[in-house]
């Protein structure tokens, strides 16, 4: 076998040499990756919080008054839910309360559902005179809308009828006397389709509103849906006011405070207006 010549020192010192080059090049190439890869995780995650921070800026968008939010809340409705109606037909607000003709008006407060027959039949029979006096600045008349009801209905009328009676409370709310009677004269016979969402908008403006693209917005997303059902949800499993039995069936109406008696009769259960009328007029004398 032949033996190979031992490397003298100075081709040593090359080969040390061109191994350090080598090592070197790799370790420039391991660097580059490296930063590479760290500048890809920076992009990464450079967009991914601007994707977070675009969702966060879209969800406190839709919390307005005219956004699709579950935490969305009508203006003009007071902690359980209901909106206050007085002189003029004007609703109390933040910012403003009519002026009563009387020293001390009556009070009515109406827990409805606006699928419920019943209700229907209290509103046809009592709604002029209740506009009268509420007009005159004698009553004054809390709407609280509730929502259970929509299995009586083909497409969710309960709902979506108070949720729109809610926008209309939010967006012009001197006008919800007049579209919570149009609502129900339009009120569907149990299991039938209630009126679409375009109708709703279309009654708005028979009641004197002012159909913006909000309000359309509101209707057609159900802006109020989730506090409606939170509502109803309250008032069916806790005392609306301080001494007042739970309201388990709609209409549960109060006459200053006290829950209104329904008739025994028949005949004062199809036509509630006088004997309704008798008690307001009694209030009246008594305040």
């Amino acid at each position: 076998m032949t033996q190979q010549p031992k490397p003298t020192r100075s081709q040593q010192r090359e080969e040390a040499r061109a191994k350090a080059a080598v090592l070197r090049a790799e370790r420039a190439k391991g660097d580059r990756r490296k930063r590479t890869t760290k500048r890809a995780l920076i992009i990464v995650g450079a967009l991914a919080a601007i994707s977070l921070v675009t969702v966060l800026v879209v969800n406190a968008a839709g919390s307005g008054s005219n956004g699709n939010n579950s935490n969305a809340t009508p203006a003009n409705f007071n902690s359980t839910g209901g909106i206050k109606i007085g002189t003029g037909l004007k609703a109390f607000t933040k910012d403003f309360t009519p002026t009563p003709s009387v020293s001390k008006p009556v009070s009515v407060v109406i827990y409805e559902d606006l699928q419920c027959p019943v209700c229907h039949q209290f509103e046809i029979a009592n709604s002029a005179q209740l506009q009268s006096w509420v007009s005159k600045g004698q009553v004054t008349i809390e709407y609280h809308p509730l929502s259970f009801l929509d299995g009586n209905s083909q497409n969710a009328y309960s709902s979506r009828a108070g949720n729109a009676l809610m926008c209309v409370g939010n967006f012009a709310p001197d006008q919800t006397f007049a579209y919570n009677n149009i609502l129900y004269q339009y009120q569907p016979a149990e299991q039938t389709a209630g009126p679409d969402d375009t109708a709703l908008i279309n009654f708005m403006a028979n009641a004197g509103v002012q159909v913006t693209q909000a309000i359309r917005d509101c209707v057609t997303k159900k802006t109020y849906g989730n506090y409606l059902s939170k509502m109803t949800a309250y008032e069916m499993t806790h005392k609306a006011i301080d001494g007042l039995t739970t309201p388990d069936h709609t209409p549960t109406i109060l006459v200053n405070g006290a829950v209104y008696a329904w008739p025994q009769s028949d005949a004062d259960y199809s036509n509630p207006a006088p004997r309704f009328a008798q008690t307001i007029t009694a209030a009246l004398a008594k305040n």
